[in-house]
Parts: C-alpha cells; sequence; structure tokens
C-alpha cells in the first residue's frame, strides 16, 4: 500500500543526496519546491534535445530512468527541458536513484554529452504534527494527545509501542483510538483535507491520570509500525506533554462592587468540581456565616456570594478531601483570613446627559455610594452660554 497524501497538506519532504550527485549539460529541478503531493521532476538540458514537433507529446521511451522503476509520463515541454510527471506519490523511506537513458540523442541524432546522477531520498516514516505542540506548564492530568504521521497507522497496532513518562521515572500506559478530522491540529484543520487523512491519526491518553509530577511526555519506541508493510519508526520520538501542579488552594479574595454585591472568591490550582455549587458547605467552612450564601464556578474560582458585612473579617477554611474536576483532592485543609472591604465612598453622575433633547426627562441622576448626605447646587445658563 503506498503513502495517499492529503491536498494541500505537505507530508512528503524530498532531499537530493548531492555528495553522490553528477550533473553535465543538464540541470534537475524539483517541483515545487518544497515538494509535496504533486511533485515533479524537470529536466533542463544545454542543448536542444528534440524538435518542435515532439514539444507536448510524452517521450518513449523516458529520457529519466528511476530506480526503483517509478510509474508516470515524460513530457517535453521545451526543445531542452521536460517534465516526468509520477503516476503514484513517491514512497516513504526510499532511495532513488536518477539518471539519463544511455546514448539518449539530441535533436541533432548525435548522442547526448549530458550526464546525470542523482540520489532522491524521502523521509522515514515519522509524527509530522502532534497537539499539544509544546510543553505545558499546568497539564491536565488526563490530557489526551493527537498525533499525525506521514502514513497511514492502525491504532490497535500502536499499543505496545506508546507510553507516557515523567522526569521522575513515573509511567502510564496508553489508552489509543483512532482519530477523525474533527481532531486535527488546527494547522490541518482546513476544509480541502480528505476524509482519508483520518487514517493518519491517532490520539492517546493515559489509562489512569497523571500523578503530580514534571515533563510528561508521551514515548514513541522505535518499531512502530505503519500500515504499510515494512515501515515502521526507525528511531523513537518523544513528544513533551507538561508538568501536572498539586491541586492547593492559591489565594482568597473578597470582592465588594455596587451592582454586584459582594463576595469571596476562592481560587485554586485546578478547576473545582462541579457538585461544589450544591454541597460548598460540605467543603468550605465560613465564620462567621453569612446569610444568602450562593456558590458559583469560574475555571479554577469558587465564587461565594451573600449577605458580606462591610469591615468584617471571615475565616475560610479549604477541608481535606475537596473535590477538583480532575482526579485530585485538598491533600490537606487550607485557612486563611479575609476582610471584606467596604465600598469607597463615591458621587456618580453620568458620563452622558440628553436633558435638553425633546425626549429627555429633564433629569440628573445621581448615585452616591456611602456618602450619608449630599449637598447639590445647579446652576442654570443661557443657551449660547
Amino acid at each position: 500500500m503506498k503513502l495517499l497524501f492529503a491536498a494541500g497538506a505537505a507530508l512528503l519532504l524530498l532531499g537530493c543526496d548531492l555528495h553522490h550527485s553528477r550533473f553535465e549539460h543538464v540541470e534537475l529541478i524539483l517541483n515545487p519546491s518544497p515538494p509535496g503531493p504533486a511533485t515533479t521532476l524537470e529536466l533542463r538540458f544545454d542543448q536542444p534535445m528534440v524538435g518542435p514537433d515532439k514539444i507536448g507529446h510524452p517521450a518513449e521511451p523516458s529520457p529519466l530512468v528511476i530506480e526503483p522503476a517509478l510509474g508516470g509520463v515524460f513530457t517535453w515541454i521545451s526543445p531542452r527541458s521536460g517534465i516526468f510527471f509520477p503516476a503514484k506519490p513517491l514512497a516513504l523511506d526510499r532511495r532513488y536513484e536518477l539518471s539519463l537513458r544511455p546514448g539518449m540523442p539530441g535533436a541533432d541524432g548525435r548522442p547526448s554529452p549530458a550526464v546525470l546522477r542523482s540520489r532522491v531520498e524521502t523521509p522515514p516514516f515519522s509524527v509530522v504534527d502532534s497537539a499539544p505542540r509544546s510543553k505545558c506548564a499546568d497539564v491536565n492530568s488526563e490530557q489526551i494527545v493527537t498525533l499525525v504521521f506521514n502514513a497511514p497507522v492502525r491504532a490497535a497496532d500502536l499499543a505496545p509501542y506508546i507510553e507516557f513518562r515523567d522526569a521522575g521515572g513515573g509511567r502510564r500506559a496508553a489508552e489509543i483510538w483512532q482519530g477523525s478530522n474533527e481532531d486535527m491540529p488546527w494547522g490541518y484543520r482546513r476544509w480541502d483535507v480528505p476524509a482519508n487523512l483520518a487514517s493518519n491519526l491517532v490520539l492517546a491518553a493515559p489509562q489512569q491520570p497523571f500523578s503530580v509530577g514534571n515533563d510528561w511526555r508521551l514515548v514513541l519506541r522505535s518499531g512502530l509500525p505503519a500500515l504499510e508493510k515494512g515501515l515502521h519508526l526507525r528511531t523513537g520520538t518523544e513528544i513533551q506533554v507538561g508538568d501536572v501542579r498539586p491541586f492547593v488552594l492559591e489565594d482568597v479574595i473578597a470582592h465588594h462592587f455596587i451592582e454586584g454585591g459582594a463576595s469571596i472568591a476562592l481560587r485554586f490550582s485546578k478547576p473545582v468540581a462541579s457538585s461544589l455549587t450544591n454541597d460548598w458547605s460540605r467543603w468550605i467552612r465560613l465564620g462567621p456565616l453569612a446569610s444568602n450564601i450562593t456558590a458559583e464556578l469560574d475555571g479554577r474560582c469558587l465564587n461565594l456570594r451573600g449577605d458580606f458585612r462591610s469591615g468584617t473579617c471571615y475565616r475560610i477554611t479549604a477541608h481535606a478531601g475537596l473535590p477538583a474536576e480532575e482526579s485530585f483532592t485538598l491533600d490537606q485543609a487550607a485557612e486563611t483570613n479575609v476582610v471584606m472591604t467596604a465600598i469607597p465612598e463615591r458621587l456618580y453622575f453620568p458620563a452622558f446627559s440628553e436633558d435638553q433633547q425633546a425626549v429627555g426627562r429633564r433629569q440628573f441622576p445621581l448615585l452616591a455610594a456611602n456618602v450619608p448626605t449630599v449637598r447639590l447646587r445647579a446652576k442654570l445658563l443661557e443657551p449660547d452660554a
């Protein structure tokens, strides 16, 4: 089975071995550059090779000899140049030897002095993209890793070759399954990606959540097989995942706003379990206890809203066992004090008034915050003032 390419996704990169190349009176051009699914091989000679009647027609036999044999058609596009169009994409992990047909004549019928000896090597089977693409400083303990290979793979064949490891020697077996186009990393999620590219995609996640640790990574061992027989990873590959932080209470902040009222935000190192909106009092102790308390989640924050009193110092205790959204709980209780500050004394007028418009109310709204007495003086101005 040969490699199939996605339109617009340059999964195949070619390389010419210049140390073993020889060019005399001829130039070899790989087009486009860098080569991709529609790679062609163009020859440009120093002297005319064919007459005008041959231009635009396939050359039989082809002046370009390829070993191992590669099906395709060589077409002259000018008296001095022609292009070889491969019938199939070049195979991965393959070395092609290019030369000119012996005794090839020029347009004048005499043997051409052109000499071509070149080697084109295609890249080995490998991972060409992944998500995440770089190490994360605070990774989810159940992080899913997306792998895009440059050849089709079967997820069931990969399990013996893949596992997660961290810097401290921790290991997790990987659960692996075949992906779909919707799972493609951002750079590959394009309208022109055909459905068959999903055969190059697998997803991996730890069978048990990561423990707290640094430098978790997905390790792919050499020998990991592609779907095509005989195609496998030559060397091992590692995909950086990131660090798993412990679950702790990081900060407690009191807020008091005119419109939003009073609240206390408990910020954790990880998102907390959604169940805390209903049973927060099981895990959080508040002293003194305020009335009308409700709990809301905002990512890593648990916000407690209620009738908190300005100037009051509240003792907040998060009990051990408080659950995170991931498979973590607080290892030990955390306590801290927070003072509910008063709203600063302020007077607010609107930034824009329409009292002189026809639809105006001829009123000046005034908002007083913690100002018990206000003395206001207004002066009527003449229209021309």
